[in-house]
Parts: C-alpha cells; sequence; structure tokens
C-alpha cells in the first residue's frame, strides 16, 4: 500500500488566520443564506480574500476578480484555501472556482483546501476534490 503525504497539512494557527479575514469580511454582510468569504494564502505568504455575494451566481465574478488581481501581482501558486459561510461553515469551492485557481496554476492542484467534518477541521488537496483534469485542455477566457 502506497501512502502519499499530503504538501500541506491541517495548521491550527493558519486557519484561524484565515477564518480571522473571513469573518471580518463577512461582518458586514446582510444574512441571504447565499454569501461566502473566499481566502486564500499563497506561496508567498499573502492573503486575498473576497466576498461571494451569491454562490449561485454562473458569472463568478468575486472568483474572477481575486484571480484576475492575483495574477497582476504575479502571485498565483496558493497554499490554502478557506471558503466560510456568513453562518461561519467551512465549505468546498464550487467545481468551477476550482476549475479556475488549477488553470490560473497548475501546481494549485496540490493546495490544501480546509474542510469541515462533525470531528472538527481538517484538509484535503484540491486535486482530490476533481474527477480529472480535462478541462485544461478545453479553450477558456474565464479570466
Amino acid at each position: 500500500m502506497t501512502f502519499t503525504v499530503q504538501p500541506y497539512p491541517f495548521v491550527r494557527s493558519v486557519f484561524d488566520q484565515m477564518m480571522q479575514t473571513a469573518v471580518h469580511k463577512l461582518k458586514d454582510e446582510p444574512e441571504t443564506g447565499m454569501t461566502q468569504a473566499i481566502v486564500l494564502l499563497t506561496s508567498t505568504g499573502k492573503e486575498y480574500s473576497a466576498i461571494i455575494e451569491d454562490v449561485l451566481s454562473e458569472e463568478k465574478i468575486a472568483e474572477k476578480a481575486l484571480i484576475k488581481e492575483m495574477c497582476k501581482d504575479n502571485d498565483t501558486e496558493l497554499r490554502y484555501i478557506l471558503i466560510v459561510w456568513k453562518n461561519g461553515c467551512v465549505d468546498i469551492p464550487s467545481y468551477d472556482f476550482r476549475k479556475m485557481l488549477c488553470r490560473m496554476n497548475l501546481e494549485n492542484k496540490n493546495a490544501a483546501i480546509f474542510l469541515m467534518n462533525e470531528a472538527g477541521y481538517h484538509t484535503k488537496p484540491l486535486r482530490v476534490t476533481m474527477a480529472n483534469f480535462d478541462f485544461l485542455n478545453e479553450e477558456d477566457d474565464s479570466f
């Protein structure tokens, strides 16, 4: 049996800092049931964050703006990804957003997504949340 080591394991101090950023971003947002905060930590140690006001929107305005900002800064390799609902629950990013992150930098398939279950918080590499990476062969002008 082969075991692979996750490149970016759960680190409480990193989670706490990113969660603090998410809570701060969400504090003045109305309770709509559709609002999430995105917090991304890059390999340079910089945090990028945004509010998704309507997670069901197919336009992905906040996500695209965040990716454009990171590309402009030439800071596209992620270490950690955190998505937080207004009510404080931690969730997985949308499939479309995960695809955008991998298109931005294929190394992001190794980024750790913070997740929550009945036992508490943990991380999973983005790559295990994707069935395949065939979408990389498709043309895309999403950002």
